[in-house]
């Protein structure tokens, strides 16, 4: 998982993936219509979060279709690996 979130982070892209941890946090629309931070608990429960550990601190990888997350959760970090190296590839071969 730790190729994975240096691949986000090497590769921002709001349009399909974003970074969020415990000191930036995701927003969510509150009832009273104004922006409010996301606790910990609301993001790893998100269906478009993957929840990561790196160097003891809860980080979160947004991902835009939740597909992707979904795919991703519970995945250990040897199969993450081979989705790395076939995302990189076809990063790097796009027009």
């Amino acid at each position: 998982m730790r190729s994975l979130y240096s691949l986000v982070k090497a590769n921002p892209n709001e349009e399909v993936w974003n970074l969020y941890s415990k000191d930036k946090p995701m927003t969510k629309l509150a009832e009273d219509g104004s922006q409010q931070e996301m606790s910990v608990a609301e993001m790893k429960s998100h269906p478009h979060m993957v929840p990561l550990r790196i160097n003891g601190e809860q980080h979160f990888i947004y991902f835009k279709d939740k597909n992707n997350a979904y795919a991703l959760n519970g995945e250990t970090d040897e199969r993450v690996g081979k989705a790395i190296r076939f995302i990189g590839m076809k990063k790097a071969c796009r027009f």
